[in-house]
């Protein structure tokens, strides 16, 4: 048995939930929140929990805080997810949807990264930049992919196995 395997009956993971705790989701995160397990996700933690386990991810405003390598974070979660599992990250992104610069995005304290609505071109099986060789591992299919007028990238995809 696995440290967290008492949340195995959980198929649904909230990354990085801070006070957005969801109902029959595991919660995680790096900081100490009521109902919300704390796992050092910069640390690879995450690799602890099931493999080929969860058929959801949800994981907004936390890619753009993680220290840990983008190609690391998003082969984790493929790991993480079963065939068919999808993934819904939402970022702050670089650029507003009328193209302009969005300075939110610089605004952020904890951000450690900065990114553009490309990025998720690296991990989609028919992106722009999917046989660039970043070390990604896995294999995504995008089923939406959108910007708001915010500046906020929402792009849910689901893992083939």
């Amino acid at each position: 048995m696995g440290k967290y395997s008492v949340y195995d009956h959980l198929a649904k993971l909230n990354v990085g939930c801070g006070q957005d705790i969801r109902v029959d989701f595991l919660n995680v995160d790096t900081l100490p929140h009521s109902g919300s397990v704390m796992l050092d996700i910069d640390s690879g933690d995450l690799m602890e929990l099931p493999h080929n386990h969860y058929e959801y991810i949800y994981c907004h405003g936390v890619i753009n805080e993680l220290r840990s390598d983008l190609v690391d974070i998003m082969n984790q979660f493929y790991a993480l997810l079963k065939n068919g599992g999808l993934l819904e990250i939402g970022v702050i992104s670089v650029i507003r949807q009328d193209g302009n610069i969005n300075p939110y995005a610089f605004s952020v304290p904890r951000a450690t990264r900065y990114l553009s609505p490309l990025w998720v071109e690296f991990f989609k099986e028919d992106g722009l930049y999917a046989n660039y060789p970043i070390g990604f591992t896995g294999k995504f299919i995008e089923l939406k992919n959108e910007l708001s007028s915010l500046g906020v990238h929402r792009a849910t995809l689901r893992a083939v196995k």
